[in-house]
C-alpha cells in the first residue's frame, strides 16, 4: 500500500521539479522577475537614502522613504504586480508538457490514488518555484539593507519571503485548475484577468508603484487597512500577510475596528490554497475519461 501511494507522489514530484528547473521558458521568466525585483529594490533604497539625507520629518514621508523597513515593505506590497508571471508560465508549460507526452492520462489509468499524483505534481512545482524565489527575495531584502545602511526587521524579511511563496502558490494552483478544465492555452488569459481584477479590487500595489515612479502625485500619506473584500483578491490576500508584519513605527498599516478581520484575511490564504488543491485533485482524476 505504501509503495502504491508513494511511487506516483515521488515520481511526479521529481519529474515536475526537474522539468521546471531546467525549463528555458521558466529561466527567461525568472530572469525578468529578478531584474524587475532587484531594480525596484535599488530604486526604493535610493528613495530611502534621499529622504534620510533631507532630514525631513518622518511623519511627512511616504512608506518607501522611511528607512530600510519602509523600502522593503513597499517592495513587498509591489510583488502582486510582477510576481504572478512565474507561476502562470510554470503552470502552462507543465500542462503543455504533460499533454504532449501523454503521460498524465497513462499514469492516472493505473490503480493508484489520484490525489497523491496531484499532490506530487503540486509539490514538485512549488519546489521549483521556491528554488528561485527564496534567494531572490533574500537578495532584494539585503540589497535594500546594504544600500540604506541599516538592518531590516528579520520578521519582515521572513514575511516577505513567505508571502511571495504563498502568492506564487495561489497563482500556480489557479493556473493548474484553469488549464485542467479548459486546456493549457487558457491559463495565461484567465490568470491575467484574475491578476487585473485582484489589483483593481485592491489597488495599493498599483498606487504605490505609480507614486514611486512619479506617474501620480499623492495628496496625503498613503496607508493600508485590511478589508473584507481582500479575501477574494489574491493581491489583498498577499498584502494581508505583509501588513501583519510591517513594523508599527512605519505608521503605514491601520488596524480595522474588527480585530478578527486581519486574521481572517491571513488565514484565507490557507483556505484558498487547500480549496484549489482539492479542486485540482478532483479535476485531474477526470483526465483519462476525456
Amino acid at each position: 500500500m505504501f509503495a502504491r501511494v508513494s511511487r506516483p507522489l515521488v515520481g511526479f514530484f521529481l519529474k515536475d521539479l526537474k522539468g521546471s528547473v531546467f525549463s528555458t521558458r521558466m529561466a527567461a521568466a525568472i530572469a525578468f522577475l529578478a531584474a524587475a525585483t532587484l531594480f525596484l529594490a535599488w530604486l526604493l533604497g535610493q528613495a530611502a537614502l534621499q529622504a534620510a539625507a533631507s532630514g525631513a520629518d518622518p511623519a511627512t514621508l511616504q512608506l518607501w522613504q522611511r528607512g530600510a523597513d519602509g523600502a522593503l515593505s513597499t517592495l513587498a506590497f509591489f510583488m502582486p504586480v510582477i510576481l504572478p508571471l512565474i507561476p502562470v508560465v510554470l503552470a502552462r508549460e507543465n500542462l503543455e508538457s504533460d499533454a504532449s507526452a501523454g503521460l498524465l492520462p497513462l499514469a492516472l489509468s493505473k490503480p493508484a490514488p489520484n490525489q497523491f499524483m496531484a499532490g506530487g505534481k503540486v509539490a514538485g512545482l512549488l519546489a521549483a518555484l521556491a528554488v528561485p524565489l527564496i534567494p531572490l527575495s533574500l537578495a532584494a531584502a539585503f540589497l535594500i539593507q546594504a544600500m540604506v545602511g541599516e538592518a531590516v526587521d528579520l520578521l519582515l524579511v521572513a514575511a516577505f519571503v513567505g508571502g511571495n511563496l504563498v502568492l506564487a502558490a495561489l497563482y500556480l494552483l489557479l493556473g493548474l485548475v484553469f488549464g485542467t478544465i479548459l486546456g493549457p492555452g487558457f491559463v495565461g488569459p484567465l490568470s491575467a484577468l484574475v491578476w487585473l481584477g485582484s489589483n483593481l479590487l485592491r489597488t495599493t500595489a498599483f498606487v504605490l508603484l505609480a507614486a514611486l515612479i512619479g506617474a501620480i502625485r499623492l495628496e496625503g500619506i498613503l496607508t493600508f487597512e485590511s478589508a473584507w473584500f481582500d479575501v477574494v483578491s489574491f493581491t489583498g490576500l498577499h498584502q494581508g500577510i505583509t501588513a501583519a508584519f510591517v513594523p508599527a513605527h512605519l505608521m503605514f498599516v491601520i488596524w480595522p475596528a474588527d480585530p478578527l478581520l486581519p486574521q481572517v484575511v491571513v488565514w484565507a490564504n490557507a483556505a484558498w490554497i487547500v480549496g484549489l488543491l482539492v479542486l485540482f485533485a478532483v479535476l485531474i482524476a477526470k483526465v483519462p475519461n476525456r
